[in-house]
This record gives structure tokens, C-alpha cells and sequence, in this order.
């Protein structure tokens, strides 16, 4: 047997972007760095709520829906930051199709 004389380690850096209520469980979504969404990032103190409503289907139209979810809970946590109450806000329900706007 040969050993290798190298190990090679690919590393990706990734920022936190949401917190999802999953079937009883919570999981916190990552992005890689270089997303459009990074500029999360750069803020000193990011407030996280629980997301409830996301699609876990693996079909195109699930996928659409996610990302609007994303946006608009992005939206969510900038406009109740700039209110001061982001901290109190413990979860938000983004379940009803009325609540995602895929044109936006």
C-alpha cells in the first residue's frame, strides 16, 4: 500500500443567512461568501428569527419559492432592525403563497 505524499483540502468560507424551522428541527442556512446575498456579513450584530414555511421539495418551483422566502426575510429582519424591535421578534410564519412574490 502507498500512502499519499499530499492531502489536498479545499475550504469554503460561508456566512449565515437564515434560521429555518425544518419537520421539528431548526437548521441554520449558510451561503458561500461570494453570493450576492454576503453583504449580511458585514454588519457587526446580525439578528437571527426562525423562519417557518420552507419548501424542503427538491422541484424548480420549491427552489423559486425559497429564495423569495430568503429575500423576504431578509427585507424582515432589515426593516424590523431599523424599528428596534428585531431582537424581540422571535419567528416569522412565510408558509402562504400569498406571502412569496416571486416577481420582486
Amino acid at each position: 500500500m502507498v500512502s499519499p505524499s499530499a492531502i489536498r483540502v479545499n475550504l469554503v468560507e460561508r456566512v449565515p443567512v437564515a434560521v429555518v424551522r425544518l419537520r421539528g428541527h431548526v437548521k441554520c442556512l449558510w451561503i458561500p461568501k461570494a453570493t450576492p446575498l454576503r453583504r449580511r456579513a458585514r454588519r457587526t450584530r446580525i439578528l437571527f428569527f426562525v423562519m417557518i414555511g420552507w419548501d424542503e421539495a427538491k422541484t424548480q418551483d420549491a427552489l423559486k419559492d425559497n429564495l423569495a422566502r430568503l429575500k423576504a426575510y431578509d427585507k424582515l429582519r432589515d426593516w424590523w432592525s431599523d424599528m428596534g424591535i428585531a431582537g424581540r421578534v422571535k419567528e416569522v410564519d412565510l408558509t402562504g403563497s400569498e406571502t412569496v412574490d416571486r416577481d420582486r
